[in-house]
């Protein structure tokens, strides 16, 4: 018998290896800014343990942890859901207007 993984929406958010300020909430207290000799990095505390996430890395919003993707893999697996995006740029309000105004609805 064969499987298909359920499509699930997650929270994520690309490190461009800068502060923290720039990470939303869900990463405060997994995220720790640590340097290198190669620059800077955080830290992850994830279910595994910590995750160094370099620059240019995925920050992925669990159900219990954070979890860190190289962008290769990023792409991969995932795309962006913009379902948000097309719900709320119509509201019932502005369909009945432009039914209202168009010469075509009798």
């Amino acid at each position: 018998m064969k499987y298909r993984k359920k499509p699930v929406v997650v929270e994520a958010v690309q490190w461009v290896g800068q502060a923290t300020e720039e990470l939303p909430e869900w990463c405060d207290e997994a995220a720790d800014l640590c340097e290198s000799p190669e620059g800077c990095y955080l830290s992850i505390e994830t279910s595994d343990g910590f995750v160094r996430c370099g620059n240019g890395d995925w920050l992925i919003k669990g159900f219990k942890s954070v979890y860190v993707l190289k962008p290769d893999d990023f792409e991969a697996t995932y795309e962006a859901d913009t379902t948000d995006v097309v719900v709320s740029c119509w509201s019932t309000t502005d369909l009945v207007r432009d039914a209202l105004n168009d010469p075509e609805v009798p």
